[in-house]
Parts: structure tokens; sequence; C-alpha cells
């Protein structure tokens, strides 16, 4: 008995290096998965949306000396947006939802006509000026950033501003 078996060196580190590579097989594509397909949700489009037209109405403010609270137009800030709008002169909706241009110095808005993940119909998603953020609005619910609701005037002026998405 005095003859034990020792595996050799060269087995220990086979079976090392086996076991790195297993480890590695699983962790890596984990990883990987993290990193890719990370294409921009519905959700993503609407606050970028929302950035692009808050941006143009920056630059109209700025480029014709238009002070806070002066009312506009899709029509007016139009020739600063990068974005595509439909034939009919509105935004082009992502999912649906209809844009509120709002004054200059408001943040802008949208309105979901449809659920759209992980929020359901009516939310309204606001811009937010100071920090590029955006407040999400539930329906029938708080503000989740600022404590109040939203007016029944600022639906309204929402949905008329906006106009129809079909």
């Amino acid at each position: 008995m005095a003859d034990q078996y020792k595996p050799s060196r060269e087995f220990l580190m086979t079976l090392w290096l086996i076991g790195i590579l297993f480890v590695m097989g699983a962790v890596i594509p984990a990883v990987l998965n993290e990193f890719v397909d990370r294409r921009p949700t519905k959700g993503h489009r609407i606050e970028f949306t929302l950035s692009e037209i808050d941006m143009a109405k920056q630059l109209l403010g700025k480029a014709n000396n238009i002070s806070n609270g002066t009312e506009v137009s899709v029509q007016d800030v139009a020739p600063y947006l990068a974005l595509n709008l439909a034939s009919n002169g509105i935004i082009t909706p992502v999912a649906g939802e209809q844009y509120a241009i709002k004054p200059i110095g408001v943040p802008p808005e949208a309105l979901l006509t449809r659920a759209v993940k992980p929020w359901p119909k009516g939310t309204v998603i606001r811009k937010h000026l100071e920090d590029g953020g955006c407040e999400i609005i539930l329906p029938n619910a708080e503000v989740q950033r600022t404590g109040a609701t939203p007016s029944a005037k600022e639906t309204n002026a929402m949905s008329s501003a906006a106009g129809s998405s079909r």
C-alpha cells in the first residue's frame, strides 16, 4: 500500500485549465449578454424625442431672442428638429404617443395613448430642464418627482397641441 497513486503535475494542470475554461464558458456569455442587443426601447426613444424637442425649443429661443413663457408650435421648432415630421406636421410617434411642445422654458411632454412597457396607457412623460432626465406621471397617480398631478388643462392642451396620431 505504499505505492499510492499520485497524479502528475501535467494532469493537475489539465484539470485546472478545464475548470477555468468551464467557468469562462459560463461567465463570458452572461457578461456579453449584458452588452449585446442593447437597442433602445420605445420608452428610451420617446425620451430621446423629448430631448430633441427641448433642444429645438432652446435653439429657436436663442436664434430669435424669444423669452421664456412664449408659446411655440411644432411648425415653429420644425427647422431646428433633427426628427422626421409626419405629413400632417406632427412629430412622428414611436408608439402612438402625442407630444405637447409647451412654451419656451417649459419642459415638453408625451402622453402615451397605449401601454409602452413598463408604463400604462395615459402615462405622461415630461422632460426635465434641470438635469436632462424625465419625469413619469402615471395615470390617476401622483407625480413621482414633484408630488403634483397633471391638471385637466395640461392634458387637454397636450391633446389639442399634438393633434391626432392617426
